[in-house]
């Protein structure tokens, strides 16, 4: 149960990390500055 919490909790973190990621692997420059400004 411990571990599902945490994994939940750094679910939201992990998400955005991985969003941001896959858009830099794309190689959408534009898309990286979009999700930052919007940040």
């Amino acid at each position: 149960m411990d571990y599902a919490c945490g994994d939940s909790r750094r679910t939201k973190k992990d998400l955005k990390r991985k969003r941001q990621f896959r858009v830099f692997k794309r190689g959408g420059s534009f898309r990286s500055s979009d999700v930052k400004q919007k940040q």
